[in-house]
């Protein structure tokens, strides 16, 4: 039974069920034996080459023998015969003119839904293109497709095994069409889909992704595609750069307004300068809005977007759902990288709660470690703990209960030029950790809300595990390589629109703005209640002590040490109930 909000994600024969990588270098090789014995077992015979018979039928393949994927039965229509209206009902609109597929784009190839070899006889021969003839044709221009990426939601067009006896693999993710964008769900299952297979295969094959048509639907899912590449391209690249690759692949490219407007929105871009594309030659005005149906398929509505606009009257509040969800085998790679950029060795072996420091309450007994160590003061904010992973893909938040969800927001790497001065380049940050708390502040007189993540350490820099340094160095790193070079890349596109118009990224847009928490020497601690506290914009409800020469510690760090005001004072305790024993008569 699929879940609320859970993303319907088919894939033939193997899911990816342990990591990407080596679910599909296992879904190879069981293929490989399991064609294997269908040819020796003589399953792949004649019988395969049955004509499908109605639009319903879902099993029957092409024969497994012929170039062509027409078994000797099919014969061609006549291309000078008309055509009568009810032998196409199963064909989406516009689909005979349409051109078959683009150019590639890197290694993804986009493509209108192939038809069974079986429909053939109902087609002249110059309107046949079967899951057979894709493969061979981008064969003979050099391209091996070995994944096949299936955006409809309809199961009249072919069947997978047409692609599977062909030796690839077919993923089927159901995108609704009829007026909806893909979900951000759905484009974070194609992503890792996609990402997982090239990555297993060492990106030797192609990524054949098709709709109805191979427009909407696949532009769009390419374009994010490329959005989340960015270190291929070394920048950013902006939403109407990878518009314009699409168009010149698939002219015109994406033609939908909502697509495209989905796309600035997600990307938090505006659309300044951008001119629409015109309609394609074989699309008339009456079918603008049936292009994307799917014969066949569900008319239900997802519901999302008026459950998106009742939150928008409800209270900003710190422990807000954020984000969108990941497919549950991509949420566990995440999972396992923050483990392993905080826990050493050992502990990967037995820990695999949330792995995050956490302070000890302050006592008699550890009062002592104030004179003892250099320690620093802040404010202990009555927020949301969360871990943030950055990465070129985006941006992972992590809570308390271990769960992993999908932030679009934007942080830029910085370094040094060759006269080592500071600069700035347009690449994100990748395999970066931080620590802080989510808040949201209030201004007093505006009474404006604005949520802001606080950070106050950091795990790991750009791949780099940095938990052996001192807090001191850590600390320093978050406002030289997080928050500084975010500033930068803001004043850089204030300054420059005109000279670079695709650096229109608006970081107003995100979801939360970041900064570092301040810490005070401990002489201040009397400062930070009487002065600080009061004029903090959220909710403070006590104070954080932390070693500036400590390495980050997980779980239990009995060095980081809290307070807290006695009214807000709890104590944690384990409550054990044994059931009496039941006397006679009762």
């Amino acid at each position: 039974e699929k879940k609320k909000g859970e993303v319907k994600v088919k894939k033939s024969d193997a899911m990816v069920n342990e990591n990407g990588v080596e679910a599909y270098k296992r879904a190879v090789e069981e293929r490989k034996a399991l064609f294997q014995e269908a040819k020796r077992a003589r399953l792949m015979s004649d019988a395969t080459e049955t004509t499908l018979e109605g639009r319903g039928d879902e099993g029957n393949t092409a024969s497994t023998s012929r170039a062509s994927g027409v078994s000797s039965s099919t014969q061609p229509m006549d291309p000078n015969k008309d055509i009568k209206e009810e032998d196409l009902s199963f064909v989406p609109k516009g689909w005979f003119d349409c051109p078959p597929c683009g150019e590639p784009i890197g290694l993804f190839i986009p493509s209108k839904v192939p038809l069974s070899a079986a429909y053939n006889s109902r087609l002249p021969a110059d309107k046949w293109y079967t899951p057979r003839s894709i493969i061979e044709s981008q064969k003979a221009l050099g391209r091996d497709i070995g994944l096949v990426v299936n955006l409809t939601r309809s199961k009249v067009y072919y069947n997978a095994r047409q692609f599977e006896e062909l030796g690839v693999e077919v993923v089927t993710i159901e995108c609704a069409g009829r007026g909806e964008a893909p979900t951000p769900e759905q484009v974070n299952a194609f992503w890792y889909t996609a990402n997982s297979y090239c990555t297993a295969t060492q990106n030797a094959k192609h990524v054949l992704v098709h709709c109805t048509h191979g427009f909407n639907r696949t532009g769009f899912m390419i374009c994010h595609m490329l959005l989340r590449s960015p270190l291929s391209f070394q920048r950013y690249l902006s939403v109407k750069e990878v518009i314009g690759e699409f168009a010149k692949s698939r002219p015109p490219g994406i033609y939908k307004p909502l697509y495209l407007d989905t796309l600035f929105k997600y990307y938090h871009e505006n659309k300044n300068g951008f001119v629409m594309p015109k309609l394609p030659t074989w699309k008339s005005e009456k079918d603008i809005e049936d292009d994307d149906d799917d014969v066949g398929a569900p008319l239900e509505s997802t519901g999302e977007a008026g459950k998106e606009k009742a939150k928008d009257g409800e209270p900003m509040q710190h422990d807000d759902l954020l984000g969108e969800e990941i497919i549950g085998q991509h949420k566990e790679e995440v999972k396992n990288l923050v483990r392993m950029y905080i826990l050493n060795q050992e502990e990967l072996g037995r820990i695999h709660h949330f792995p995050g420091s956490q302070p000890v309450s302050f006592s008699r007994d550890n009062m002592q470690m104030l004179e003892e160590r250099r320690y620093y003061v802040t404010w202990k904010a009555d927020g949301t703990r969360y871990l943030l992973l950055l990465m070129q893909d985006g941006v992972y938040i992590i809570s308390r209960s271990f769960d992993v969800r999908r932030l679009q927001l934007r942080f830029p790497l910085w370094g040094l030029s060759k006269d080592k001065k500071p600069s700035f380049k347009f690449t994100p940050q990748n395999g970066t950790l931080l620590d802080g708390e989510m808040v949201v502040d209030e201004d007093a007189y505006s009474g404006e809300k604005r949520r802001r993540f606080y950070a106050y350490d950091l795990i790991s820099m750009d791949g780099k595990k940095i938990t052996d340094l001192p807090f001191k160095q850590r600390y320093a790193y978050i406002e030289d390589y997080v928050v500084v070079p975010r500033k930068l890349e803001q004043h850089a596109i204030g300054k420059e629109k005109e000279r670079y118009p695709y650096h229109m990224y608006n970081y107003d847009d995100e979801c939360f703005a970041i900064r570092r928490k301040s810490f005070y020497p401990l002489h201040s601690c009397k400062g930070v209640l009487s002065n600080l506290i009061p004029k903090l914009l959220h909710e403070s409800d006590g104070l954080i002590f932390q070693d500036w020469e400590d390495r980050y510690v997980p779980l239990t760090c009995h060095a980081l040490l809290k307070w807290k005001y006695s009214h807000l004072n709890s104590v944690d305790f384990k409550l054990d109930v044994k059931p009496e024993p039941s006397r006679k008569g009762e």
